[in-house]
């Protein structure tokens, strides 16, 4: 397996992630939980060390999940991502999530994602989404850094989110992880990976 450097962060992680947005099982039709904690594991066995969940993935049940999977593992050396802002909610056609990044939602947020996933401090927090509902930045990302100060997470990060905005959220916190949707068939993120770039030679 082959390891590299997680965004700003001193995290030294696997090239492949496993990604774990299907095994919430909400509208992906029916998911095995044992399949899917056998896939986490046997993952973890060939090298992989970070592994990406979220809350809106089956309203709680991927991060459930990964807490099952782990277990018997050195926590020391895994890299446990999950994110904020997206609310699970069934009346939504699509995701079936709605967008909240106000500060008192990521604050309730945060102690629900530590209790599902049973461990006191989130490795990488990510803000899944913009809200385009009138948050503002400096709301959001002063709340992400009050998280980090007082130990709840150890590094931020955002998801989905394009360069302007990320410039206006550090402003307010360190972002040190950043998650574009960027493959071989989508590539309309490309300044974001221009960032990251400037980061890695800075």
């Amino acid at each position: 397996m082959r390891y590299t450097r997680f965004g700003k962060t001193d995290l030294n992680v696997s090239v492949i992630t496993a990604g774990t947005w299907a095994m919430g099982g909400e509208r992906y039709g029916e998911m095995d939980d044992e399949q899917s904690i056998a896939a986490i594991r046997a993952m973890l066995d060939q090298g992989v060390n970070i592994i990406d969940t979220a809350p809106c993935y089956g309203n709680g049940h991927s991060e459930k999940l990964v807490a099952k999977a782990i277990k018997g593992y050195d926590r020391d050396k895994l890299v446990i991502v999950t994110k904020c802002g997206l609310i699970f909610d069934e009346e939504i056609p699509g995701t079936g999530c709605r967008r909240n990044i106000t500060a008192p939602s990521i604050a309730k947020e945060i102690d629900d994602s530590r209790r599902r996933l049973d461990m006191d401090v989130i490795d990488v927090y990510l803000v899944h989404k913009p809200d385009f509902l009138g948050t503002p930045v400096e709301e959001t990302f002063s709340m992400m850094q009050k998280l980090k100060d007082i130990g709840k997470i150890r590094h931020i990060g955002v998801s989905n989110y394009p360069v302007e905005l990320m410039k206006e959220a550090e402003k307010y916190a360190e972002i040190e992880v950043i998650q574009p949707p960027y493959s071989m068939v989508d590539r309309k993120e490309k300044a974001v990976l221009e960032m990251r770039r400037a980061w890695i030679w800075a």
